[in-house]
């Protein structure tokens, strides 16, 4: 997915100089409603895995207020997670890669910013 997203696309950032199994692939999208149903469409299953950020799970929400970690917040409403697993052959990353692409053009739905590595 680096090789053909990169650049491209908004993109969670990994610390450098690490290396990561990639439980899940993350991307950015503005449009993230309209870019998972074109990828259900195409036969992409795709994932929001913290849709409420962590401070304002039921647990924690007493503790934050209305603008707290607006960061936060902006990512639950725009990262989507892409099919990822040892068994995903380099053709089918590259379709999901493609079919991403093609759904953004559609869409205009590219989110230039990624999310800053840390140190």
């Amino acid at each position: 997915y680096d090789a053909r997203l990169s650049g491209r696309i908004g993109l969670v950032a990994r610390r450098r100089a690490r290396t990561s199994t990639l439980a899940q692939y993350t991307v950015v999208l503005e449009q993230r409603a309209q870019i998972q149903a074109l990828l259900q469409e195409a036969g992409i299953p795709t994932a929001v895995h913290y849709p409420v950020p962590m401070h304002l799970q039921p647990a924690y929400a007493r503790w934050s207020d209305a603008g707290s970690a607006p960061v936060a917040r902006r990512m639950a409403d725009q990262v989507l997670s892409l099919p990822m697993g040892p068994y995903l052959s380099d053709a089918e990353v590259a379709l999901v890669a493609a079919t991403l692409l093609d759904a953004l053009d559609d869409t205009s739905a590219v989110h230039e910013r990624t999310m800053p590595a840390r140190a």
